[in-house]
């Protein structure tokens, strides 16, 4: 049976093709002034393949002789190497699975050596951007620490330290580009608190790891997820209990979390004071990104970095209210307000009662009955010993 071929989709094929070259033809254009002038030497990476036979026009059979690499590499003015993956789409978002896992790894033992490493992302719409990984990955550990910081607490010294250890490659005024980039942030989350701001600027850049199988869930499906969580009697049991708790084992950037908290909003209910959230997930960056939104949007609460299959958020209390303390633990600011803090006392009471009765001694027990005193042996006549 022989498939018909779409004219439509075969002519948008076309033309995105011709986009793509097009889009590698003014980067090659732009480093030929860049040696004209002195400022850099780039050059394309030749594929490393191996021509097994002549096909005549231009055309050959041949096959990949190692792992594919960046397509371009070179050195700049000073000495630096610098390497990138120019990639183009007709689409409105970029996967990072574009850029193979070999042409990852190769970047990072480069830019480990002091290579600058990046991805340039070209968009039929006209707008190329440049996406430097440790630019991103800075802003979002350094906002984090800025955060957590105004709290003290006996992890700040070491956040501190890794706030400056990142913050010494930048100038002051990079500087105040990341404190603007943090009030974007803030501002876009007022504007619109019905969002996953921070997952999904992450995921269009092209910025998710595949091989880490991260694949942020869309925020209108954690909308319809929370909608259906909030259960009608959850009311009820927050008029009861004072507060009820919700756990994201694998939080992302926080949606489903953010999108539960716009849910308790539309049903009434003040999230800040009755709902405790638990975010937990082994990145390091995403479990930053969900800590920036919840602190954001004024969620009580705490995100814990770390494995959440091996190594589960666990607390003293059966709540939840009292976690167990390490750097991997994130205390939202909204954690510390009086309302929280008199339940943490109530909890910590709690658990001083309970073990202080598992402590009293129990009664001694009866001492036993002495045993009945059995009847002297008799003596027979004839000097026998009877028992009867």
């Amino acid at each position: 049976m022989t498939v018909k071929k779409d004219p439509k989709r075969q002519l948008l094929g076309k033309i995105a093709k011709a986009r793509g070259k097009q889009f590698e033809s003014h980067i090659d254009d732009s480093f030929a002034y860049y040696a004209q002038k002195g400022f850099a030497i780039i050059e394309k990476t030749p594929e490393p393949m191996h021509p097994t036979k002549n096909l005549g026009n231009g055309k050959f059979i041949a096959y990949y002789e190692k792992q594919a690499q960046p397509d371009y590499k070179g050195t700049i003015k000073g000495g630096r190497t610098v390497m990138f993956e120019a990639k183009f789409t007709a689409a409105d978002r970029m996967e990072q699975s574009r850029v193979l896992q070999s042409q990852q790894d190769y970047m990072d033992r480069h830019q480990a050596l002091g290579a600058r490493c990046f991805v340039i992302a070209g968009f039929s719409s006209g707008m190329v951007y440049c996406v430097p990984w440790d630019i991103w990955q800075d802003f979002i550990i350094m906002s984090a620490i800025a955060i957590a910081n105004t709290m003290g607490g006996p992890q700040a010294k070491a956040r501190e330290e890794m706030y400056r250890s990142r913050a010494e490659k930048y100038s002051a005024k990079e500087l105040e580009v990341f404190a603007d980039m943090l009030l974007e942030v803030v501002a876009e989350l007022e504007r619109d608190p019905e969002q996953d701001f921070l997952g999904e600027l992450f995921m269009a850049l092209g910025l998710g790891n595949e091989w880490k199988g991260q694949f942020f869930t869309p925020y209108s499906v954690c909308r319809a997820m929370s909608a259906m969580t909030y259960a009608p009697d959850m009311t009820a049991r927050i008029e009861k209990q004072g507060w009820i708790s919700v756990n994201d084992p694998a939080c992302g950037a926080g949606a489903l979390l953010v999108a539960f908290a716009n849910e308790c909003r539309r049903q009434h209910i003040n999230y800040q004071t009755s709902v405790l959230f638990v975010a937990q997930d082994i990145d390091f960056l995403a479990g930053c990104m969900c800590y920036i939104q919840l602190s954001l949007l004024g969620c009580p609460g705490y995100v814990v970095i770390d494995d959440s299959l091996l190594r589960p958020s666990t607390s003293y209390d059966a709540r939840g209210l009292l976690p167990k303390d390490g750097p991997q633990v994130w205390y939202t600011p909204m954690y510390f307000r009086d309302v929280w803090h008199y339940r943490r006392i109530g909890a910590q009471m709690d658990i001083l009662f309970r073990n202080a009765a598992e402590q009293v001694p129990a009664e001694p027990p009866a001492p036993a009955a002495p045993p009945e005193q059995s009847q002297p042996l008799a003596e027979t006549k004839t000097g026998q010993l009877t028992l009867f």
